[in-house]
């Protein structure tokens, strides 16, 4: 993924040029779906445990890929990603949780979701004819609809509406907003939170994460990461010293692989699926 990204990055024009600016960040996202967009016939089995005796069943998660959309259905669940209930203008979360539903909060936005600029040329025009000159950008819109399976099977680009890039994710376009208040929201009422191989870069998601864990002695952190004590984001370091302090508040599931990469990703799914299992239960 870094050499696509870095190929398309070398394409870059002088500042200025918006045009060719916008053309290799398309080029970046056609690449970036290609990447994580998973077929509906590739097994999941790792997955698994998550789909068992955990009700209700809330994931917060940072992917763009369907990984737990096609577990969820595999294991005869439904799911929900929000992006719905936000252009219906409905709380991303309900209040009464139905029985095997997966609700997931798609922090950095999903594969499944496509992204499209709106201009409104009737407000443009009329506020030209008051006003005089107006920037076009100023009656232009995002909307966030649902991508057609039918073109990401195919390998279609559907300009997903994802955020990536620097430390800086947010953004007042689309639900990413709201997706975060409500993962917010939904902490506040938990006591364990399990976190699955993140890397504790991203600010918006740590100080939540901080503030929960400091506010009750009950809150209970599990961080599953097959190196988390190599870790070195200032976050993680900031846990571990947390650990020492409180013992039994936060409790780490790692190991220490000295394999090639490919050996090193079977080992980590695996791995995952026998921390779930562990945690969760299930075959």
């Amino acid at each position: 993924m870094k050499r696509t990204f870095a190929a398309a990055a070398n394409q870059l024009p002088t500042p200025g040029n918006g045009r060719r600016f916008e053309e290799v960040k398309q080029q970046m996202l056609a690449s970036l779906q290609g990447m994580v967009y998973i077929k509906s016939d590739k097994q999941l089995d790792y997955l698994r445990p998550l789909f068992g005796r955990i009700n209700p069943l809330v994931i917060a998660t940072l992917n763009y890929d369907n990984a737990i959309e096609n577990a969820a259905e595999q294991n005869g669940w439904k799911w929900t990603d929000g992006l719905d209930e936000w252009n219906g203008n409905r709380a991303l979360l309900p209040s009464v949780f139905d029985q095997k539903t997966a609700y997931l909060l798609k922090l950095h936005g999903s594969v499944y979701w496509q992204h499209d600029k709106v201009q409104d040329d009737d407000e443009y025009n009329h506020h030209r004819s008051r006003v005089g000159n107006m920037p076009r950008s100023a009656f232009t819109s995002t909307n966030f609809v649902r991508a057609d399976l039918k073109m990401l099977n195919n390998g279609a680009h559907t300009n997903p509406g994802v955020i990536f890039g620097g430390s800086n994710k947010l953004t007042h376009e689309g639900p990413f907003l709201e997706v975060l208040r409500s993962f917010q929201q939904y902490l506040d009422n938990v006591n364990i939170l399990t976190v699955i191989g993140y890397s504790f870069r991203d600010q918006h998601i740590n100080a939540p994460i901080g503030r929960w864990l400091e506010k009750d002695s009950s809150h209970i952190l599990r961080i599953v990461d097959p190196c988390f004590s190599k870790c070195d984001a200032p976050f993680a370091k900031q846990i571990m010293s947390f650990m020492k302090d409180n013992s039994g508040r936060v409790s780490v599931m790692e190991l220490q692989p000295t394999l090639s990469a490919s050996e090193y990703n079977k080992l980590v799914c695996n791995f995952t699926g026998d921390c779930l299992r562990e945690l969760y239960g299930g075959n």
